[in-house]
C-alpha cells in the first residue's frame, strides 16, 4: 500500500473554495478538503500527519511562514 500524502491545489478563480487539499494514496484521491481562505488551509495543514506537497511557490512560502513543513515535489520519492 502506498504511503499517503497530501497535495495542495490553489485555484484563485474558484470564488467559493480556492484552496483544495487532496489526500492521496498513490494515484488515488481518498479525501478532498476545500478551504475558503489561506488561514483555514494553514490551520488544516498544521493538524495533518502526512507529507504535504505544494507546487505553487507563493503558497509554499506562506505555509512555511506558518511553521508547516511542505515540499515542492509533486509526489513523494519512492
Amino acid at each position: 500500500m502506498p504511503q499517503p500524502y497530501i497535495t495542495i491545489l490553489a485555484q484563485p478563480d474558484d470564488g467559493c473554495y480556492p484552496y483544495q487539499a487532496l489526500t492521496m494514496e498513490g494515484a488515488r484521491i481518498v479525501q478532498v478538503a476545500r478551504h475558503r481562505t489561506l488561514e483555514a488551509l494553514a490551520e488544516w495543514c498544521a493538524a495533518q500527519t502526512y507529507p504535504i506537497y505544494v507546487q505553487d511557490d507563493t503558497l509554499r512560502d506562506y505555509l512555511h511562514q506558518h511553521g508547516i513543513a511542505v515540499s515542492p515535489n509533486p509526489l513523494p520519492s519512492a
